[in-house]
């Protein structure tokens, strides 16, 4: 769990009955207000998100569970980090850069640490706010919260992001969050201005169309959104 305040992750073991022990090193340091947490699909490493000083913390996840920093624990990321995606296979990683329109992409090396691809970003619409990969790791989306869109990528042999033909689709008021469903067909956005969730279909090759409809009613200023693994 990211502590935004104190600038370090709080670290559990999840008992039988599904009550929390902390576990590691208590307040484990992280970056400048880390905000968001990623582990990988092998389960051996994580990664922090830290929007205060524009980096992502890396950790090897041991056996037990506790984090440790790995490489040079740090690595730069565009202006104003605000969340990460690891792709299916555990190779591409993606950050999302509110403070400069951009996502930064990251190839993972055997030992978990992320390097820079070439190029370093690609561009976006205006605050992405959230990046999600669907689990064929062929497709990437990214909410855009101040230009009310989602970005839409294809992903390359060697990771890397291509913007789709259009590169972005109408979302509702201020997209926040996005997922895409297990099963690969489907993504929602959480829209945080209007209140409500934007549905899309996944086409063959990747884009999006909106449902019909294209919103569901959700609370008011909705921040965040998941489905079941079951879906």
């Amino acid at each position: 769990m990211t502590n935004g305040g104190s600038g370090s992750v709080s670290q559990y073991a999840i008992g039988a009955g599904g009550a929390l022990a902390p576990i590691g090193k208590r307040g484990l340091l992280a970056g400048n207000t880390p905000i968001f947490i990623a582990i990988d699909p092998s389960d051996e490493h994580a990664y922090v998100v830290n929007q205060g000083d524009n980096t992502v913390s890396q950790y090897a996840i041991s056996a037990g569970g506790a984090l440790f920093a790995i490489g040079t624990s740090t690595i730069t990321t565009g202006a104003g980090p605000g969340s990460i995606a690891i792709d299916p296979t555990g190779q591409f990683a993606y950050v999302t850069n509110v403070g400069n329109n951009t996502v930064s992409q990251y190839a993972i090396g055997a030992g978990g640490a992320l390097a820079p691809m070439n190029p370093a970003t690609v561009p976006t619409g205006s605050a992405p706010y959230a990046v999600s990969v669907d689990p064929s790791g062929k497709y990437a989306y990214v909410a855009n919260n101040a230009g009310d869109t989602i970005s839409q990528y294809t992903i390359g042999t060697g990771g890397a992001l291509t913007p789709m033909s259009p590169p972005t689709v109408a979302a509702g008021n201020s997209p926040i969050s996005i997922t895409v469903d297990p099963s690969g067909k489907f993504v929602y956005a959480a829209n945080n201005g209007s209140g409500t969730l934007s549905c899309f279909t996944i086409g063959a090759d990747g884009a999006l169309s909106p449902m019909k409809p294209a919103t569901a009613a959700a609370g008011r200023f909705p921040t965040s959104v998941t489905t079941t693994h079951g879906s």
